[in-house]
């Protein structure tokens, strides 16, 4: 089970890539990962997990 999910959105000529404010729900996710899509913008959604304390935090 997630916590919300984020909408990362790479531009495909730069590289640049930029990450959405945590949504919520997945639907609305993946309408703004949606609209946000352009021939040259690729879009994803990605849940947010808990997982395994990074290497850095112990």
């Amino acid at each position: 089970m997630s916590d919300g999910y984020w909408v990362v959105s790479v531009d495909r000529d730069t590289g640049e890539a930029t990450t959405s404010a945590r949504i919520d729900d997945k639907d609305k996710a993946w309408e703004h990962a949606a609209e946000l899509e352009k021939p040259n913008i690729f879009t994803t959604v990605v849940p947010r997990r808990h997982g395994a304390t990074r290497r850095d935090q112990l």
